[in-house]
């Protein structure tokens, strides 16, 4: 759906906030070092679109052990810690900022644990 539609429908306020969102999943998967992220974050308009990518990203962490790749759940705590918990630091939210960081890291050191190599045996 174009924003032209979803502004006629839910207004210019609703518009903006999804393409924040839309925009936003771009930037983080950019190699820009921390800052660079911080400054182009700092320039958004619309911080409301910001926070609705962080709920949703908080989600994903929240339910990552869902994901039966390995890969995947190491590359969406990876995502986190470099992007994530610096925005929500810089929204002011330092509860979900280690929230999202504590869970971040177990997955990465979960990830690089080696097997236990027990296996079940018959008797």
């Amino acid at each position: 759906m174009l924003l032209q539609h979803l502004e006629a429908l839910f207004g210019q306020e609703a518009a903006k906030v999804v393409d924040v969102v839309t925009h936003l999943g771009s930037i983080y998967k950019v190699k820009l070092s921390e800052e660079e992220n911080l400054q182009i974050l700092e320039r958004t308009d619309n911080k409301q679109g910001l926070y609705v990518k962080l709920a949703d990203r908080m989600h994903n962490v929240r339910t990552i052990h869902g994901h039966k790749d390995l890969a995947k759940r190491k590359r969406i705590a990876q995502e986190t810690l470099a992007f994530y918990v610096p925005l929500a630091g810089q929204l002011g939210l330092k509860e979900e900022a280690a929230e999202l960081k504590e869970r971040s890291i177990e997955v990465i050191n979960k990830a690089a644990e080696p097997h236990s190599g027990k296996e079940l045996t018959r008797q």
